[in-house]
């Protein structure tokens, strides 16, 4: 949003007002990232709040949401039957939770947390191997 407001703002699309439009605009971006910047500072504080621990089991319970989907919905199926954007979704969730689980180990030892994410990594790298193999099932249906 912050570069979508710069780039608003430059002073070379002057000549290319148009009746407004870039005012109307920069004020909707600015409303806008005012807004996510709020909504940060409340995702920060409570991670403040939390405790390292509970953070732990957080992370580790939302990474085996997505692997029980996974199990539902993607072990042992059809691969032309299945949601590839589904999948896909599910294998950038789990790359959200590596990321939130590589800060927590900077910031403390826990084996937990360890175990955690070495099983999302591998998830991760059978999820996208299984991503390709749907994509190349259902792309031979269409041949």
């Amino acid at each position: 949003m912050e570069e979508i407001r710069d780039e608003l703002s430059d002073p070379a699309f002057d000549a290319l007002e148009d009746g407004g439009a870039r005012a109307t605009n920069l004020q909707l971006v600015a409303e806008n990232l005012n807004s996510l910047r709020r909504e940060l500072g409340m995702i920060e504080l409570e991670h403040q709040a939390s405790s390292l621990s509970e953070r732990i089991a957080s992370l580790g319970a939302a990474a085996n949401t997505i692997i029980q989907e996974y199990n539902l919905y993607y072990a042992g199926q059809e691969r032309t039957t299945r949601d590839l954007p589904r999948l896909g979704l599910m294998c950038d969730q789990l790359a959200e939770l590596a990321l939130q689980m590589g800060e927590v180990s900077s910031l403390v030892n826990s084996q937990a947390n360890a175990r955690n994410l070495e099983i999302v990594q591998g998830c991760i790298s059978l999820y996208e191997q299984e991503y390709q193999q749907i994509a190349a099932a259902k792309a031979g249906l269409t041949q």
